[in-house]
């Protein structure tokens, strides 16, 4: 294991004889330099300390502390000083100082200071990789006016604990911007939480959110937390909440009020701090008019909505985003990541994409398992589109008409395979009837 090596820049001969021979007996690699001159000659990038005195007699240790910080952004400083005043140490924890010590200092706790400092270093240098890791998975890949929106909004939100709900179809990647607003917000090093009110079976849904105590029903043999004491201080992303019963929206709303939770079967009040996001694919004020969702908590969780783009909105970004997930994909099965040629994204920006980036995905895996050569075959991408959601080629059309286009044959497409009944297709279609009526008679189909 590489020991840590240190600098120690002081103009006292005696200081650096002793630092320098009780930290070299300790294990530490060490190199000392009696100037600023000196210390700006040897210091390098694999200094991990510079132990740094406030006084040289060719430079100021602020003015030295600004270049190292600069130079090597890694590197720890510690000041050390025995004519220094309260403003200075201000100013060298201001400048990036790790500590400020005064002199006189004993070597055993100048020892214990740096391999303290150097431990939470390293734990921050472990944490912001990881956190680079999981930014790097989860990305927003576009540059349209409308990513660009759905990218500030993320920013502007990820600074506060406000309660976000996101807004889009299925497949137009919610969870992703629910794990982005919770890596840029100040709980990014507390667990993030996801569950699904659509996947969890009525009779389960409340144990699993409030969790129950051991015998609150039959099966519950023992206690068991559940997703709101497991999210902590962190982030909680409540998904379809379109879908939740109404008995347990009135209680998520008395938590997001109380901020306390209490277990199924139990009497016992816990306190909760986590930040919740929502999410659905459903018009919620629909909803709330059919009397199904609370017009209370939807007040309560429309703090700051975001809205994500189907991908016929952001046919520009369909080249990027399809290039980005076949990397992944390629990474994923080991193999050499092919090249989309100009038709094959062509094609791309010409479908309706029903089930949007999850339905793109899904395109491209089913492709790069089939294929054997540099290239996606377009002839191949042909077969796995439906011909009725692809759009005819011919004059280009301004964006909105294009989406109308779209939305006018995928919607009589649908009505024809259910034989007419509009029923039938709006719950094909995941819309409710009236609105599905509105948009017909809107696209001039009824």
């Amino acid at each position: 294991m590489k020991q840590p090596q240190i600098l120690i820049v002081d103009d006292d001969r005696r200081i650096l004889d002793t630092l320098g021979e009780y930290l070299r007996g300790s294990g530490l690699s060490v190199v000392t330099a009696g100037s600023g001159s000196e210390a700006l000659r040897l210091n390098n990038a694999n200094i991990d300390l510079v132990l740094l005195d406030l006084v040289l007699p060719d430079t100021n240790g602020i003015e030295l502390l600004q270049e190292f910080r600069s130079r090597f952004t890694d590197q720890v400083v510690i000041m050390i000083s025995g004519a220094a005043t309260l403003t200075d140490a201000i100013r060298a924890v201001k400048l990036g100082a790790a500590d400020f010590l005064e002199k006189p200092v004993s070597p055993e706790k100048v020892e214990i200071c740096i391999r303290n400092i150097l431990k939470t270093a390293a734990l921050e240098q472990k944490l912001n990789q990881e956190q680079q890791k999981s930014l790097a998975r989860f990305t927003l890949v576009g540059e349209s006016a409308k990513i660009e929106q759905v990218k500030t909004e993320i920013k502007a939100v990820s600074e506060t604990d406000s309660v976000v709900l996101l807004l889009g179809e299925s497949g137009t990647g919610k969870e992703i911007v629910a794990n982005l607003i919770h890596l840029h917000s100040k709980r990014q090093l507390q667990p993030f939480i996801a569950i699904n009110a659509a996947a969890v079976p009525g009779e389960l849904i409340e144990s699993e959110m409030f969790g129950h105590e051991k015998g609150a029903f039959t099966g519950a043999v023992q206690r068991r937390i559940g997703k709101f004491e497991q999210a902590g201080s962190g982030t909680l992303l409540l998904d379809e909440i379109a879908e939740m019963p109404p008995l347990l929206q009135a209680k998520l709303l008395r938590v997001l009020e109380e901020h306390t939770i209490c277990r199924v079967g139990g009497s016992e009040t816990v306190p909760v701090d986590f930040r919740l996001i929502c999410a659905t694919n459903r018009n919620l004020t629909e909803e709330i008019r059919k009397g199904s969702f609370r017009r209370d908590l939807f007040f309560r969780i429309n703090v700051f909505s975001i809205t994500l783009p189907s991908l016929r909105e952001i046919p520009e970004d369909i080249g990027a985003i399809a290039r980005h997930h076949l990397g992944l994909l390629s990474a994923q099965m080991g193999k050499p990541q092919p090249e989309l040629p100009d038709e094959f994204i062509a094609l791309l920006q010409r479908y309706h994409f029903p089930g949007n980036v999850r339905e793109l995905r899904n395109i491209l895996e089913h492709l790069l398992i089939i294929t054997r050569t540099d290239q996606l075959p377009v002839e191949k991408l042909k077969k796995l589109l439906s011909p009725d959601l692809v759009l005819a080629t011919g004059a280009q059309l301004p964006l909105k008409e294009a989406v109308a286009q779209f939305e006018r044959e995928y919607i009589e497409a649908t009505m024809n395979a259910c034989g007419g009944n509009i029923s039938k297709a709006a719950a094909s279609l995941d819309l409710d009837r009236s609105y599905l009526y509105r948009k017909m008679k809107q696209l001039g189909l009824g």
